[in-house]
């Protein structure tokens, strides 16, 4: 109700503003016209200026909505590419950290005395899996859709197994 009476205000201001305009110009015709023309010379001259000035309105009101339009779009595209990167950076921060894992547990065994083939060969599988992950992430066509990285996390059914 509150956004009703604040949506009023503007189109009561405009009515009397073109109420006034229309007043003004109706004097103006007379006055220089000096009361000579017929009714439908007077309305002829009423109709065209009319026109001319809702096509004119028209114009304007065409131009601000198109500003609008442009701002919103643009507000989009910097909500898409905030969106993009945010889950840009999650899948990167996934990669690198299953990487630094594989380290901790060579840093865990290292600490035992004695660092196994099987795990060294863990890492080098590691190593190259994250080079193949980057390099899948850089070639996501849509970066601001989240199914796009899906294939950098694991998969929910296989960790419910």
């Amino acid at each position: 109700m509150k956004v009703e009476r604040v949506m009023r205000w503007p189109l009561i201001m405009v009515f009397c503003l073109v109420a006034t305009v229309m007043f003004v110009y109706e004097f103006i015709k007379e006055w220089l016209f000096d009361g000579s023309l017929s009714p439908w010379q007077s309305h002829a001259i009423t109709i065209v200026v009319t026109s001319f000035l809702a096509t004119f309105a028209a114009c304007l009101l065409r131009s601000w909505s198109n500003k609008l339009l442009l701002q919103q779009q643009t507000l989009e595209l910097e909500r898409q590419k905030a969106v993009s990167m945010r889950l840009m950076l999650s899948a990167t921060q996934h990669i690198v950290n299953n990487l630094l894992n594989q380290f901790q547990l060579i840093q865990l065994e290292a600490e035992q005395g004695e660092v196994k083939q099987e795990t060294l060969d863990l890492l080098e599988r590691s190593v190259a899996e994250a080079k193949e992950q980057i390099r899948l992430l850089e070639s996501i066509d849509d970066p601001a859709r989240k199914e796009s990285y899906d294939r950098f996390y694991p998969e929910k059914n296989a960790v419910a197994e």
